[in-house]
Order: C-alpha cells, then structure tokens, then sequence
C-alpha cells in the first residue's frame, strides 16, 4: 500500500523529538567567552587546519571550507581582527592577496575550543561506535538537505 512507501509517521515523530535533543547537546558544551561565538571557532578552526597545507589562507578559501557565504565570512574575519582573535597580512608578492592567521590570542582560543574540547568529547563519546556517528551525521545531513529543499507549504 501507499503507506509502506513512506516512513511511518511515529519514526518522523521520533525524529522530530532527536533533533530537538541534539539541539540541547549543544547546551551541555563549556561556555564560549564573552563576545565570542560559535562562528569564530569555525573559522579560526579553518584558518589554522587550512594553513597546515597551503603557503597563503585567503577568506575565499574559508568560505570555500566552510560551505559559507564569502560576504558572511567577511564580515566575521573583520569582527575577529578586531578582537585580535586574527591578523590579515598582504602578500609582498601580490597586494590582492591577503593571508589570514591566528594571534597569540586566537590560538589560546582554538587550542582549548577546538583541540582540548574536541579530544575530551572523543573521550567522553568512547561508547558510541564509529560507525554509528559516522550514520548519524550523515543522516542528519541528508535530511537537512531533502527537507530544505522541499519546503513544506501549511497554508493551503
């Protein structure tokens, strides 16, 4: 029948009440310092792994490894730079270019947010299997995607 084609609506409802769950996971995280957000650990986590393989980071190539819009990574390097969480160097050899580092200030901020909180929590998480995270972040963004792209319309 029609209904078997579909998932059963109790697994949506299941679902649904996950994705609230993992909403409040978040919340369980140390808190960010004042005047930093989430967003700033994303990028400085780019900036940093980014220049481990190439000579210049551009915020075209966080962008790029981000998945985000150039404008809005713009306007948080800007934001960072002046924080002093990152410095912007021109290169000498082509002034358009402009590389992107951590300060003294910003990588206190990626080693403890994203080096220190990432081998804690893959210590804490020793129980889930591999496999099973690896499912589980696919799944949610598969579903992320199906659903942005098939908006549902109530007001019919």
């Amino acid at each position: 029948s029609d209904l078997e084609i579909f998932m059963k609506r109790e697994n949506v409802q299941k679902m649904l009440d996950s994705f609230y769950e993992a909403g409040r996971v978040l919340d369980y995280l140390p808190p960010l310092p004042e005047g930093v957000n989430i967003s700033y650990i994303h990028i400085l986590d780019s900036v940093q792994t980014l220049s481990l393989k190439n000579k210049f980071v551009r915020v075209s190539d966080v962008s790029k490894d981000r998945n985000l819009s150039l404008s809005g990574i713009t306007r948080t390097v800007k934001e960072m730079e002046k924080k002093g969480y990152i410095k912007k160097v021109t290169s000498d050899e082509d002034a358009r270019v402009v590389n992107l580092s951590l300060t003294e200030k910003g990588m206190e901020l990626y080693t403890v947010f994203v080096q220190i909180h990432q081998t804690e929590l893959a210590k804490i998480l020793k129980d889930v299997s591999e496999e099973k995270l690896l499912i589980t972040i696919e799944t949610i963004y598969k579903v992320s995607e199906i659903m942005k792209n098939n908006r549902i319309n109530f007001k019919k």
